[in-house]
């Protein structure tokens, strides 16, 4: 995220350019809960199925567990994941692609797939979960040019799952 910040810089852009920015921030905490719910139902069903119907790995969406950390690094590890995948995969990949004279929807579909790619370790669900979520954020980004609502849903998303997982993990399916 941090070379992502510096290329801006030194191509003399800012964080605005990838639609980063401080202003509405009320608008962007209701979209990122908004979009957070709405993902959340859909994606816990999805989950659920795929890996009810074999395509999907258990995936366990928190630290070790039993220790004092496991709540604060949850929440900080949600926190970096948000950044890190909506500012580099989102924002400025979707930028860049742009500036480089790619349609929008190629620079979309590049995007959604290598978000869909780097969770391949969860399974074919996993990668098929977020290629959609890939494709729907990326669509929300290049409508309203704003990151904050996908870092924040993002960040509740992960943080959600963790925290179901740790009230509710002796009835879900798996290990």
């Amino acid at each position: 995220m941090g070379r992502a910040f510096h290329l801006l810089r030194r191509s003399g852009e800012g964080v605005a350019t990838i639609g980063l920015t401080g202003d509405r921030t009320g608008f962007a905490v209701v979209s990122g809960v908004a979009l957070a719910v709405v993902v959340g139902a859909a994606g816990l069903a999805l989950y659920l199925a795929a890996v009810a119907a074999g395509f999907n790995r258990y995936v366990v969406p928190v630290p070790p567990t039993g220790q004092w950390w496991t709540v604060p690094v949850l929440v900080l590890g949600s926190a970096q994941a948000a950044l890190l995948e909506e500012v580099v995969g989102a924002g400025y990949l979707i930028t860049r692609l742009r500036r480089l004279g790619w349609t929008a929807g190629p620079a979309l579909a590049t995007s959604a797939l290598l978000r869909g790619a780097y969770h391949l370790y969860q399974g074919w669900g996993g990668f098929a979960g977020n290629l959609l979520l890939g494709a729907f954020f990326g669509w929300i980004f290049l409508r309203r040019r704003r990151l904050w609502p996908l870092v924040i849903a993002h960040f509740l998303l992960d943080v959600g799952a963790g925290a179901g997982y740790l009230l509710f993990h002796s009835r879900l399916p798996g290990p």
